[in-house]
């Protein structure tokens, strides 16, 4: 069963997302490839299982298949 973290751009601008990255309370990360960039008013699914990314969904993000009740937090580039 896979499971996913929705991040939603609710901007009325594109947000580049190089160099954020999703961290669990097991200080894990998960980082966003380079020039991934989330357009406004659009939604991503980062997800546990394997495949290859798409505009809207990024794969292999091991951190996400952790504990249902984990909570995962955005950071940008800066932390």
């Amino acid at each position: 069963m896979d499971q996913w973290v929705e991040i939603a751009n609710e901007e009325t601008g594109s947000m580049n997302l190089t160099g954020w990255t999703l961290m669990n309370m097991e200080n894990q990360t998960c980082s966003f490839p380079a020039n991934f960039t989330l357009k406004a008013g659009s939604i991503a699914k980062v997800h546990a299982e394997k495949s290859n990314n798409t505009a809207a969904d990024l794969f292999n993000c091991e951190l996400v298949r952790k504990r249902k009740s984990d909570t995962v937090t955005l950071k940008d580039a800066t932390g």
